[in-house]
């Protein structure tokens, strides 16, 4: 919790502004995931999504509290949030399997919505949730109240929340993004890359004692060591598909 002025002053809104950070790479120690910050009225939202899969299978006793709390003292964080006061916190499973893993929306008596039904996508650079669940959630209800008005609320009956989610951008979006989930599986994502582009900025940003290389010379040199080869040739390949 924090004053709605100071929010304003860090992030350098206006007033009823807000602002919307993610991170990836070593806020998650290089596992699936990343990490959120969000602005609202008076507070802060912060949190860290990280597979399930990939914590399980760490040979440590890492939590995922402990995440949180690194991403607290990180210093591209620790300054944002300085004097805050945590009020509410929560844990949460986020469905992330993609249109694959969407299982039978309705039945007889019921409808889902939202990550219920698993309508949520990572889609690399950004997370959706909130929109299929505001979507979804209003399609339900005009399956419901045009269900109930029939007096049918069996399958059959609320069968036009299905096809008003097809027809919607929720499931379009969904099956557009279908190759996004066994893309998140690269390690590489969330290890190599960041940390090659984190050098390739330093290398080019930072001045030293000596004497300083030409732009070029530092910038492809910094691409060629770490991005020519076979493995990001592949990775490449299978980007295509997003």
């Amino acid at each position: 919790e924090l004053p709605a002025s100071v929010i304003e002053d860090r992030w350098h809104l206006n007033p009823g502004e807000g602002a919307a950070q993610l991170f990836m790479g070593s806020v998650t120690r290089g596992m699936m995931g990343g990490a959120f910050l969000y602005t609202n009225r008076g507070s802060v939202s912060l949190g860290i999504v990280v597979g399930m899969e990939p914590m399980r299978s760490r040979p440590d006793d890492l939590e995922s509290w402990q995440l949180l709390d690194e991403l607290k003292a990180n210093p591209a964080v620790a300054p944002l949030i300085k004097g805050g006061e945590v009020v509410e916190y929560s844990a949460h499973a986020v469905a992330e399997g993609g249109i694959a893993k969407v299982p039978a929306l309705l039945g007889d008596g019921y409808v889902m919505v939202g990550d219920a039904a698993g309508l949520s996508l990572n889609a690399l650079i950004t997370v959706r949730g909130m929109d299929f669940a505001i979507a979804s959630g209003y399609h339900a209800a005009q399956a419901v109240a045009a269900a109930k008005a029939a007096g049918d609320t069996s399958a059959a009956g609320l069968a036009g929340y299905e096809r008003a989610l097809r027809e919607s951008f929720v499931l379009k979006d969904l099956q557009t993004a279908a190759d996004v989930p066994a893309l998140l599986e690269n390690r590489r994502l969330f290890t190599h890359y960041p940390e090659a582009v984190t050098k390739l900025m330093a290398d080019i940003f930072t001045i030293g004692p000596g004497p300083t290389e030409k732009l070029f010379k530092t910038g492809f040199g910094g691409v060629r060591r770490s991005f020519m080869n076979l493995a990001t040739v592949k990775d490449a390949l299978s980007f295509r598909k997003i």
